[in-house]
């Protein structure tokens, strides 16, 4: 028997014991801080469905609390993004819940939620961190953003800067005061850092280029399809 302590809690895990489980495995404690494991000899077959990807959903709902808009995530769970929803709700949008949908409302002029601290699942995800930091950037007011998780996750926040927003980082705290941003050339240094560029771009005026968008694809299967499906016009070259 393995017992992994302080162990990860997100659906994602709850989801692998299932699947693991379903092959006769011994696993139990997925989504707790402690996980059971008894050894088997021999796995059998099994079929499982990959539920929505959290993550992906959560940007393309900060970008909708940031443009406006109304929008419904089809097969997506609103009780994996409670820490999220609660933020967008505070910027102004309107979000109702079903058991396999999300639907956000939003005028597209945010107000600054106050502050936003990320921490292990069910706190708010620092993969979102990225992209809410560029729905504060264009909010009216100002936003702390307290990262806990990662070291280097602000890389962003300086490309941000080319877009006319107004940063200052100490550390592991931001400090974002909503200004209204302008189209630039800027550099994606990382997945989520990209993704935020892309979601201030899509809310900045003029046009905004984007470099090293490869980071961008290999979390978001054809953002520009699924922007420009909503409006935008936004196109990969």
């Amino acid at each position: 028997v393995t017992t992994l302590k302080n162990a990860a809690r997100e659906p994602e895990i709850v989801a692998l014991q299932q699947m693991i489980n379903s092959m006769g495995g011994n696993v139990s404690g997925a989504g707790t801080p402690i996980i059971r494991i008894e050894g088997i000899e021999k796995f059998n077959g099994a079929e499982t469905t990959v539920d929505f990807d959290r993550i992906v959903a959560g940007t393309y709902m900060t970008a909708v609390a940031l443009c406006g808009g109304d929008v419904v995530f089809k097969g997506a769970d609103g009780n994996q993004l409670t820490a999220l929803i609660s933020k967008l709700k505070a910027s102004g949008a309107e979000i109702k819940c079903t058991d396999n949908t999300i639907e956000i409302s939003a005028d597209g002029n945010p107000i600054a939620v106050g502050s936003v601290e990320t921490g292990a699942y069910p706190g708010f995800p620092t993969d979102l961190q990225a992209p809410f930091g560029a729905l504060a950037a264009g909010s009216v007011g100002s936003t702390v953003i307290i990262e806990n998780i990662f070291e280097t996750r602000f890389k962003y926040l300086a490309e941000l800067t080319k877009m006319g927003a107004s940063v200052k980082v100490k550390d592991r705290v931001a400090v974002l005061n909503g200004k209204r941003l302008s189209g630039a050339e800027v550099k994606a240094m990382d997945l989520r850092g990209g993704a935020a560029l892309m979601v201030a771009g899509l809310k900045a005026s003029g046009v905004t280029v984007i470099e090293n968008a490869r980071h961008i694809q290999r979390g978001y299967e054809a953002p520009e399809e699924v922007f420009s499906a909503l409006g935008a016009n936004i196109v990969k070259v």
